[in-house]
């Protein structure tokens, strides 16, 4: 029988003086880091309830009188370019997911090839995605707005642009690629010897090992296509996203239906990603700590 030693008194009176200056100094500093995460999410979600008068009157200020029907009426009213809250949503939605899936296939297919194959140019191959991952975006914007729009002739066109997107060439592959430089070759041989190929190898054994790490991918793509603004600005001016809509709208929307309802409709667009992460977030969590392991 083991017997358990009891501490008298808290844990706090074990400390050193210097040791608790310094937790006390960043407990302070993470405290004031967290409000100053969550200051402009509750600024938002208390004026999104506000009546326009009690928001002209006092940002700062509670709502008096809470208005849930702000919510609404932002999808019915508030606009940009003829599109209501809702059919941005749709294009939103259809840019995330295609742009998402059309990245991290690519991706996986790279990374893949890169990790478990030698050939001549690999190492050239790898720095290729280096180089591509650090140039500014503002480097390669014109040749990517003329190749879009002029050669291939594909903008304003929703449900194809995510060909733009089915490039592996970018720090997604970086991630994957020690993941699945780690996987044992045991299950690949064995595979192998059962006269598998290497399609089948990917998909019956490297996909589902590799599951969390890739819908990690997936989901940190999403949120970034959901939030991208710029893409449906140059290339789909007639379909405009969510972000571009509320980008455009942040200038207009006292004229427009409403500062409250701008509020509104930027918590509308933030419940999208919320909901997802919300259902992965143990799955992400796991592919963390999986990875930290292995590395």
């Amino acid at each position: 029988m083991k017997k358990t030693i009891k501490i008298k008194g808290s844990r706090w009176s074990t400390y050193t003086r210097q040791e608790k200056v310094v937790l006390t100094a960043f407990t302070v500093f993470l405290c004031l880091l967290v409000f100053w995460i969550f200051f402009p999410v509750l600024f938002a979600l208390m004026n999104s309830f506000k009546p326009e008068i009690e928001y002209n009157a006092d940002v700062l200020a509670f709502p008096k009188k809470w208005l849930p029907a702000n919510y609404l009426n932002a999808l019915k009213n508030m606009s940009y370019r003829n599109k209501n809250v809702l059919q941005m949503f749709l294009y939103s939605f259809i840019q995330a997911v295609t742009f998402s899936l059309s990245s991290l296939t690519a991706t996986t297919l790279v990374a893949y090839t890169l990790s478990r194959f030698k050939f001549k140019g690999r190492n050239f191959l790898i720095s290729m995605i280096v180089v591509m991952s650090i140039l500014p975006i503002f480097g390669t914007l014109p040749a990517t707005y003329k190749l879009i729009v002029e050669t291939l002739m594909i903008d304003n066109n929703p449900y194809i642009m995510w060909i733009t997107a089915f490039s592996g060439f970018n720090a997604g592959a970086l991630i994957l690629m020690p993941f699945f430089t780690s996987i044992s070759g045991t299950y690949t041989d064995a595979a192998r010897i059962d006269g598998a190929g290497n399609l089948r190898v990917l998909t019956s054994i490297m996909l589902p090992v590799a599951s969390p790490i890739l819908l990690t991918t997936f989901v940190v793509t999403f949120i970034g296509q959901w939030n991208d603004y710029m893409t449906a600005m140059l290339f789909m001016p007639k379909y405009p996203t969510l972000a571009a809509g509320l980008f455009k709208l942040k200038s207009t929307a006292p004229f427009n239906g409403g500062t409250t309802l701008y509020f509104a409709s930027i918590m509308l667009a933030a419940l999208v990603p919320l909901i997802l992460f919300s259902i992965v977030q143990k799955k992400i969590i796991g592919a963390s700590f999986e990875g930290g392991i292995k590395g």
